[in-house]
């Protein structure tokens, strides 16, 4: 009697987990958590439709197992921007506080102009405008956190208490950014899709100076 080895079932079953969350992104990607069906992820995957209960328990399972690893990827690529505005949001001012703001909103730039992360994007847009099981976590995980650093630097920068009006900024700025995700297919038409180029990314990072703070944010 043959026996099968226990590694290669292991191996078997991992790949299989993870050509379901693969499939998974990209199915709520499209459809959003309401409108996703676990047979859609299984055909997706190319695997029987009962594995989605095997290794997740429900769509919701496999779902926030989703939202957690967009999460994971989302923080570790802020993860050195973060720890260096958190250090400045305590000591600098003035053109220091802009510059680190600036440069905090570095890597979301990055993200926003990166073809790779649309499916990301797309399941984070679809909780903001329908909220559903994975809500707080991207709220508390990442979308607070970040207004709270982003919005105690401009307090730095404009030299006032930091309260909601700076927070309100700092959503105003990350949805100036997050435009060119949630209307990519216009932000092609006027640049082209591979327009970014070095000056172009620049400007962007100079209207964020000017929103932080229009007098300390000035062009060099």
């Amino acid at each position: 009697m043959r026996h099968s080895d226990p590694n290669s079932v292991r191996a078997d079953t991992l790949e299989t987990r993870e050509r379901l969350l693969g499939a998974a992104v990209k199915v709520f990607a499209r459809h959003g958590f309401g409108g996703a069906g676990i047979r859609v992820i299984s055909a997706e995957a190319g695997v029987n439709v009962a594995l989605v209960g095997y290794h997740f328990g429900s769509k919701e399972g496999i779902y926030l197992e989703v939202v957690m690893q967009v999460c994971a990827m989302v923080n570790q690529r802020l993860a050195g921007a973060i720890e260096t505005a958190t250090q400045a949001a305590g000591c600098a001012d003035g053109a220091a506080a802009v510059e680190a703001a600036c440069a905090l909103l570095d890597p979301l730039i990055d993200m926003v102009l990166e073809a790779e992360t649309s499916d990301v994007a797309r399941i984070m847009l679809h909780e903001q405008l329908d909220p559903g099981p994975g809500f707080d976590m991207f709220h508390q995980t990442l979308a607070a956190p970040f207004v709270e650093l982003l919005g105690a630097l401009i307090a730095r920068a404009r030299a006032v208490p930091f309260g909601d009006d700076e927070r309100m900024s700092a959503l105003a700025i990350m949805g100036m950014l997050l435009i060119f995700k949630s209307a990519q297919a216009s932000s092609e038409l006027l640049f082209g899709a591979q327009a970014w180029s070095a000056r172009r990314r620049q400007i962007l990072r100079q209207t964020i100076a000017n929103a932080v703070h229009p007098t300390m944010g000035g062009a060099d």
